[in-house]
């Protein structure tokens, strides 16, 4: 401030504007949102409950990669991740049968936190960005993101899997069940993959997926 109490006029400076509107018009085409109000994404609601973390924080973390630079950082993230936390909770409700989101904050905790499966495995929050603005412009992708295409993320995308019958790496896609005991590792070579693992999921290539739940039908 100068003696007459004014503030000095600042250069003129760039200023980059994420186009938060075009990012809410983009989450109602991938299912995200409906009419301005988040929504579950049923496609991922067969995943297992740490998949289904997974997915949505790669979406928040792809976007606020992209749009690290701008100027408005903070809103953004706060904006993104109200949207995409809300519609996680609400797959989470659907799949565990829950009545409210409150139900699902209730058992989850505030961070919708996924439970561990494993003896050294911690459980897996939301994630909970900074929404201090860096104004940093990122050229290495997060090496979870593999498309800006966030339609086409897959579990099996988020580890650069292979299908375990043919090993092929297009379009592939994880395979589950809800029980152990349902394998017949006797009679299935996914089965007996499954058992050998002891994993109640498996990465398998479109066409192998679809031949394993026709012989099923059979």
């Amino acid at each position: 401030m100068n003696k007459y109490n004014r503030s000095k006029r600042q250069g003129l400076q760039l200023r980059f504007q994420a186009p938060i509107q075009n990012i809410v018009a983009r989450f109602h085409r991938q299912g995200f949102m409906k009419n301005n109000i988040s929504s579950p994404k049923f496609i991922w609601m067969y995943n297992d409950h740490r998949t289904i973390i997974s997915l949505y924080n790669s979406v928040v973390r792809e976007y606020l990669n992209y749009y690290s630079f701008v100027n408005n950082y903070g809103p953004l993230t706060s904006r993104v991740l109200f949207m995409l936390k809300a519609s996680c909770c609400k797959l989470l409700a659907a799949k565990y049968s829950l009545n409210t989101m409150a139900q699902v904050y209730k058992k989850f905790g505030k961070s919708l936190s996924a439970p561990s499966s494993k003896k050294n495995e911690k459980a897996l929050p939301f994630i909970k960005p900074s929404y201090k603005m860096t104004l940093n412009f990122k050229t290495n992708v997060d090496p979870t993101v593999k498309s800006t295409n966030i339609v086409s993320i897959s579990p099996a995308s988020l580890q650069v899997l292979v299908c375990q019958v043919c090993g092929s790496d297009y379009r592939v896609e994880m395979h589950h069940i809800r029980k152990m005991k349902d394998l017949n590792p006797k009679v299935s070579i996914v089965d007996r993959l499954m058992a050998k693992k002891n994993r109640k999921q498996i990465p398998l290539c479109r066409g192998c997926h679809m031949e394993k739940h026709r012989n099923n039908k059979s």
